[in-house]
């Protein structure tokens, strides 16, 4: 798997397991059960972080995306489900905003300059 730059400074998982750490488990599960679910959940959520600054168009973004709520969808509750989604939601932002201000500054660095182009009006 090739590393895209913008994955790996977008976002540390030292400061994804915090935010983890924060979703609100049901009461009824055990402290084994949500000990176990946040180490799912951050992991999860990881992977799906890479793989969505490794994808190389929008659409392979999207299905990401669906697969992550999929997953997520079979293990938690409607609460830690949307906490989670929020989550993932303000990462993903991160990185699709860094990997398009990488993509503008390499495509003005390609074109050529209006002033020195011998066309220009």
């Amino acid at each position: 798997m090739r590393q895209n730059p913008a994955s790996s400074s977008a976002f540390s998982s030292t400061s994804l397991v915090q935010e983890v750490s924060g979703i609100a488990f049901s009461a009824t599960r055990s402290s084994s059960e949500t000990r176990l679910l946040r180490s799912k959940v951050c992991q999860m959520i990881q992977t799906a972080l890479q793989a969505m600054a490794d994808a190389s168009c929008k659409t392979l973004r999207r299905r990401v995306g669906q697969r992550l709520r999929r997953k997520l969808g079979r293990i938690l509750l409607q609460e830690e489900f949307e906490q989670a989604l929020t989550i993932y939601k303000h990462y993903e932002d991160e990185i699709l905003n860094e990997t398009e201000a990488q993509s503008e500054a390499s495509l003005l660095s390609v074109l050529p300059e209006a002033s020195s182009s011998p066309h220009s009006v």
